[in-house]
């Protein structure tokens, strides 16, 4: 059964079906009005060579320029159309298909990386000449009837050549699917591959993984090029033979039209303009072959998008929820992400009451970060729920719970845009006040003074230190005073400085009890601070109480 959201893609196309409609009929009318220059060659051949009538002429000409400006004015109305169209689809399509590639990501899902590039080459091609010669394409058959009421024999004579040029673009098809194919799955791979390391310059500069990263990536993008080449060989040769065919078939058209004038059986307008015609109907076919990759790389674009926006909804939707007051819940909780046999959290259960706060302890690799993401309802658990004030985290609204929580990842998270922006998330209405009272509570207000645009500095065009990007990060983390915050170990980076002021703004969050805490960390004065300490050990907590008692146990 065809759900909503598996035929999402194919209703916002269908929304459009009035933009097409038009740009086909336009298109009809396009190619009705190509006949108009051979008509005039028909005409003053035989009618004002003939009769040596200047106004004759005069008025066929008239008729002809209004004819060709009518066709001009047509031509920019379809190009205008389908870049509005274009332009549309990208608008429609682009938010859809990041909010799928968050959640798909996360679950390990390349194709994010890939998405904006298809939506990008469907955009091109419906704006390109290829996409143009595709329309113009069934419009064949005007040209061959207005070739058959010239003469039959030459009408034969197109009608032969336009199979021979189709049986090209079908083999052409054949020929080089596969390897544009194959070039295709390997382009996508070798693009995640470059964006991972761009991703990490830092590291790979710092331990020289870049030759050998080279390396390996020009093997990988030379099969991309031997597919390519492959593919290019083809097409070019079917090319090539296709536009030989075309001027063949117009020189065979010039000879049997010369010999049926010389017999009496066709005049020589008649003769010139079914050549005109019928290179203005072959030329869409040969433009077709020659565009094949084209067309191709659209159509494997609009494919990989159906069957990525046709996967199943991750988030179910609800309505918007009252203001949440920090109430945590685990409940039975166990998260096995797919591909992993070993759970990577086994049987969480703890409440937390509004106000309180737990500190998260366990050796590396024991699941602190994954269970302080899934508090979050970043990833989807594989039994049971996370709930704030009752309420499944993972099903809640995005936005309307991120306004409701702040958090710190181990990367900091900082996002390409200002200061300003990163600390109020990227909020359009966000007010000065706010942001610069998060700052204060992290120690970072004068800091960001002394930057070289203060606020408005630019995390893509100052590298900030590792304890700055730190205290930009825990200013967002306190924006608005959330009532519910994860750190996950915000003592990392800091200097002596930056520590004292990260115990001072917990300890006023404990002294008016506005927010629930959940903090993954080793620094002792931290862990003291929170009523609660959890140990995990391979994704099971090994010991949960009160946070003196839990210490007391493991000294």
């Amino acid at each position: 059964m065809i759900t909503e959201q598996n035929d999402l893609l194919r209703s916002i196309i269908l929304r459009c079906r009035s933009a097409f409609w038009s740009v086909i009929f336009f298109s009809f009318l396009v190619n009705l009005l190509m006949l108009t220059v051979p008509l005039f060659t028909l005409q003053l051949y035989d009618r004002v060579l003939v009769s040596q009538s200047a106004d004759t002429l005069f008025y066929l000409t008239f008729i002809a320029i209004f004819f060709i400006a009518v066709y001009a004015a047509l031509e920019f109305l379809r190009s205008r159309i389908l870049i509005e169209v274009a332009h549309w689809l990208d608008n429609q399509l682009s938010p859809i298909i990041l909010t799928n590639s968050i959640d798909r990501l996360l679950l390990g899902n390349r194709y994010a990386y890939q998405s904006q590039h298809d939506i990008g080459v469907i955009k091109n091609f419906l704006k390109s000449p290829s996409f143009f010669s595709f329309l113009d394409m069934p419009w064949f058959p005007i040209f061959l009837i207005a070739i058959f009421f010239i003469s039959g024999i030459l009408g034969l004579i197109t009608l032969m050549g336009a199979i021979i040029l189709f049986l090209f673009a079908y083999f052409n098809q054949k020929i080089s699917a596969h390897d544009l194919q194959a070039a295709s799955k390997i382009t996508e791979h070798n693009l995640y591959d470059v964006d991972t390391i761009l991703n990490n310059a830092e590291t790979v500069q710092a331990t020289g993984m870049l030759h050998a990263f080279i390396e390996k990536w020009i093997i990988k993008n030379n099969k991309v090029m031997v597919f390519q080449s492959a593919s290019a060989k083809h097409v070019g040769f079917i090319s090539a033979s296709s536009k030989f065919l075309r001027i063949l078939i117009q020189i065979i058209l010039l000879a049997v039209g010369a010999y049926l004038a010389m017999q009496g059986e066709l005049t020589g307008g008649a003769m010139i303009a079914a050549s005109i015609i019928a290179g203005r109907a072959l030329a869409p076919v040969e433009q077709f072959i020659s565009a094949w990759k084209e067309f191709f790389s659209a159509k494997e674009s609009l494919i990989r998008l159906r069957n990525f926006i046709q996967l199943p909804e991750l988030r179910t939707k609800h309505i918007a929820l009252p203001k949440a007051l920090g109430n945590i819940e685990c409940d039975n909780l166990i998260y096995m992400p797919v591909g992993i046999e070993q759970p990577l959290l086994q049987n969480i259960n703890f409440k937390l009451s509004a106000g309180e706060g737990l500190a998260i302890l366990g050796p590396s690799g024991a699941g602190k970060s994954t269970l302080a993401r899934m508090m979050l309802g970043v990833f989807k658990p594989t039994r049971g729920a996370v709930r704030l004030d009752g309420a499944d985290v993972y099903s809640w609204d995005r936005a309307d719970f991120g306004k409701q929580v702040g958090y710190l990842p181990q990367d900091n998270g900082l996002i390409e845009g200002s200061i300003k922006d990163n600390i109020a998330c990227l909020e359009t209405n966000y007010s000065d006040e706010d942001v610069i009272a998060a700052a204060k509570m992290a120690n970072a207000h004068d800091m960001i003074l002394h930057l070289p645009k203060a606020y408005n500095t630019l995390v893509n065009e100052f590298q900030l230190s590792g304890g700055q990007a730190k205290r930009v990060a825990l200013a967002r983390a306190f924006y608005k005073n959330p009532c519910f915050i994860v750190l996950d170990e915000p003592e990392t980076h800091l200097d002596v400085e930056g520590e004292r002021a990260l115990l001072n703004a917990i300890e006023k969050i404990k002294a008016k009890q506005q927010a629930t805490l959940i903090i993954v960390t080793r620094h002792l004065k931290l862990i003291q601070l929170m009523e609660k300490t959890l140990v995990l050990r391979e994704g099971k907590i090994q010991a949960l109480g009160a946070t003196p008692e839990i210490l007391a146990k493991m000294q």
